[in-house]
């Protein structure tokens, strides 16, 4: 008994795994790019081609645009920073200016007024 469920599963199972394997190779190979749409350009009404590369870079901007969006935007954090610094300096010369003149109004009390006898 054991040699008929034997031999029923290799004349109908394995024959039927091997041909389905090699239905769903040839359809995985070839469905995708039927279905992806049509690989031709799309006519437009003034009748020129555009080509669906030509759509992609009409709806991204360029490679050109970027760079100068990027160099704007840089020079505009660069003038901001530049801004900050010249702000932090001057604080920091007045602090300066502040202490100096604390330490001679501090010398100047603590000289004597008469000259040593």
């Amino acid at each position: 008994m054991s040699e008929t469920k034997s031999n029923s599963f290799s004349h109908a199972f394995l024959p039927g795994l091997i041909l389905g394997l090699i239905i769903g190779g040839v359809a995985g190979a070839m469905l995708p790019d039927m279905l992806s749409g049509s690989k031709l350009p799309t006519p437009t009404g003034d009748g020129t081609a555009v080509h669906p590369r030509e759509e992609r870079e009409a709806a991204d901007p360029s490679i050109e645009e970027l760079i100068e969006q990027n160099a704007a935007d840089a020079e505009d954090g660069a003038e901001d920073m530049i801004e900050d610094i010249k702000e932090q300096g001057e604080e920091t010369l007045e602090e300066g200016k502040d202490k100096a003149n604390e330490l001679i109004e501090d010398a100047k009390k603590k000289l004597p007024t008469s000259p040593p006898m």
